[in-house]
């Protein structure tokens, strides 16, 4: 039985004896949890991304719910939609945008080109961490429009069709537009100029109390 497993074990790990990497599916989902448990543990990305719309929601539908918008809507109905459409754009393409920038910005994007994860695996980390973040984003916006302002969900296969491919499309739109956003913001050292338009780079040297020197070169 041993001899019998050891030609299937190598040939699991390939020709030259290394261990045959996940694929991309698989890369893609795991990073998808790491970017999910990154998003949930940082407090300024839960509290003004996440949480902000369902805070403003009850604040601005105290104020005005109870007032007709329309024949048998509520402005506090017409709330919960408009804060779902904001809350998608928050979750989706102004999250990208900042995420994105800051991994670039602090060599998280570099170091990640160092590993054998592809590139596509990355991005499909983000669509997960997209997805489960509008879900959940919109899933407390409607239990707070229910609560509170008497909300009322599609009755029928047809509208919930509706409200799926309209979530579905705003999300993967939000989503390109926020990693196309993500690139524009420049690095900070290598783009910093001084009042006269010299570019700043930071050199290996030290200045004449022990912090690292600035040399100009022009631009």
């Amino acid at each position: 039985m041993t001899e019998l497993a050891q030609p299937k074990a190598r040939a699991k790990a390939g020709p030259a004896g290394e261990a045959k990497l996940p694929g991309q599916w698989r890369l893609g989902a795991a990073r998808g949890g790491v970017e999910v448990k990154t998003f949930f543990r940082d407090k300024m990305a839960v509290g003004f991304i996440f949480g902000l719309p369902a805070i403003l929601l009850v604040l601005l539908g105290s104020i005005f719910g109870q007032q007709a918008a329309a024949q048998g809507v509520t402005v506090g109905q017409l709330f919960t939609a408009g804060m779902i459409a904001g809350g998608i754009m928050a979750t989706s393409f102004q999250y990208l945008a900042i995420a994105i920038a800051g991994q670039r910005e602090n060599g998280m994007l570099k170091r990640l080109s160092g590993t054998p994860m592809p590139r596509s695996a990355y991005f499909a980390g983000k669509v997960v961490q997209v997805l489960v973040c509008t879900m959940a984003e919109t899933v407390l916006l409607i239990a707070v429009g229910m609560l509170f302002y008497h909300l009322r969900l599609p009755a029928s296969p047809a509208k919930w069709w509706t409200f799926a491919w309209v979530f579905v499309l705003g999300t993967a739109a939000c989503s390109l537009l926020g990693i196309a956003a993500s690139s524009v913001p420049r690095s900070g050292p290598a783009g910093r100029r001084d009042p006269h338009g010299h570019h700043q780079t930071r050199c290996g040297h030290r200045g004449p109390r022990g912090g690292a020197g600035m040399t100009e070169v022009p631009g």
